[in-house]
């Protein structure tokens, strides 16, 4: 007796849409009047829903950039500009003030921002 056996191999693949996703791939052949229809009729037959009056959900604080915290100093522009009013030798001696120079070495940077600055103002009297 003579036995003869065969070994098949076959693939199948199937796939299956949940409700909820044949409803999304309907709503997406549908237009923008047909699901508004679609919204307004879900709305009638369901109580427990409600329309929202607001058109934006996400709230104006999501919108506001802020890098300051609550207890950080409100920026003034008026004492910026109060701060920036120095003239150059004075605003130069404010750096030089903020290195650890020997005071020969700080003496004589202030003298030259001193002399730049006169030099630089002789210049645009000539000009």
């Amino acid at each position: 007796m003579t036995r003869n056996t065969k070994l098949t191999q076959q693939h199948l693949l199937r796939q299956r849409l949940l409700p909820q996703q044949m409803r999304f791939v309907r709503m997406l052949e549908q237009t923008e009047t047909e699901i508004e229809e679609e919204i307004k009729r879900e709305l009638d037959e369901n109580p427990a829903l409600e329309r929202g009056d607001d058109p934006d959900p996400v709230p104006a604080y999501r919108y506001a950039m802020s890098n300051r915290s609550a207890d950080d100093d409100t920026f003034e522009p008026t004492a910026y500009a109060e701060a920036r009013a120095a003239t150059l030798p004075e605003h130069l001696c404010q750096q030089l003030a903020e290195l650890d120079l020997p005071e020969r070495v700080r003496t004589l940077a202030e003298f030259r921002s001193e002399e730049h600055t006169s030099e630089l103002q002789s210049h645009t009297n000539l000009v």
